[in-house]
């Protein structure tokens, strides 16, 4: 069994394109029940330590937070995900990936710690300036991201797509904050409820949910 992941493996980083053919590693209830995911290639349930020493098993709670689905292994969070064959950037030099993907952590950069994009492709710094309306406030340890004001969402993207040298946070409008009502969060983009008549904003989550009907 070993040989064969081994030469799988091998296989996959002697193709260029090897990354995006390698089939999908999800684990059936009997592999996540233990804290393990599904192996395709070799039909049993493996850690996501095998896969690489910062990957964990996605729980169905982590949303938009990491890169896959439920039952994947995805990079622990505060930690650049770069498919293999890839070129990511985390740090000064980029890096070409190996293996299905490769996690690497973002630096501290002239004492300040670094946040990997959504895309988790590249490590980004955290805007602080006291008294700026678009300041964050720093490095969050509990979101290994950087943290904005309650109201408030973090934008890392300029208006025509690219990076900005620094993640910023902007003053969402009522209904619009995908985050808690009464906490600062690492939430991404002010942006409205898909069925903004029937849904609405749950003031402990920022999740959409149905409109509570009237008595």
């Amino acid at each position: 069994g070993g040989s064969i992941l081994a030469n799988a493996a091998s296989d996959l980083a002697a193709s260029e394109e090897g990354h995006a053919q390698w089939p999908a590693v999800t684990a059936n209830a009997d592999c996540t029940s233990q804290g393990l995911y599904f192996d395709p290639t070799v039909q049993r349930c493996l850690s996501c330590k095998d896969v690489n020493v910062n990957a964990e098993l996605i729980s169905p709670a982590a949303g938009a937070e990491q890169l896959g689905a439920a039952g994947q292994c995805a990079c622990k969070r505060g930690f650049v995900q770069c498919a293999g064959g890839d070129t990511c950037t985390a740090g000064a030099d980029p890096f070409k990936a190996e293996g299905i993907f490769e996690c690497r952590a973002c630096p501290s950069v002239e004492g300040r710690q670094t946040a990997p994009s959504q895309d988790r492709s590249r490590c980004i710094v955290c805007f602080k300036q006291d008294g700026n309306a678009d300041s964050t406030l720093g490095f969050s340890d509990q979101w290994n991201d950087c943290l904005c004001p309650v109201g408030h969402a973090l934008v890392e993207r300029s208006e025509t797509g690219e990076y900005l040298s620094a993640k910023i946070c902007v003053r969402c409008a009522a209904g619009m904050a995908p985050g808690p009502s009464a906490q600062p969060s690492a939430v991404y983009h002010c942006r409205p409820c898909p069925d903004v008549e029937r849904m609405e904003r749950d003031p402990a989550t920022g999740d959409c949910a149905g409109r509570s009907k009237s008595p």
